[in-house]
């Protein structure tokens, strides 16, 4: 059985989205889909941690800091 854990989006996460999501603003579809992608990636870490990479910048924090590159967003 897989263990689920929480994803947790701390604030400078969501500003992160939000940038992203304002900077293709202009391209509706393009920004629609970045973000659904980036959505349903997130949603699959509750049962699947460690399917992304580890991230390298973080990799002497306390934690399990992982990341996925959508397009040409990390």
């Amino acid at each position: 059985m897989v263990k689920k854990r929480k994803v947790i989006w701390d604030d400078e996460a969501k500003r992160s989205l939000r940038s992203i999501y304002d900077y293709i603003a202009s391209r509706e579809s393009e920004r629609e889909k970045v973000v659904r992608e980036i959505s349903r990636q997130v949603k699959t870490l509750s049962a699947h941690s460690e399917k992304f990479a580890i991230e390298p910048n973080f990799s002497k924090m306390d934690g399990n800091f992982r990341f996925k590159v959508v397009g040409a967003i990390k």
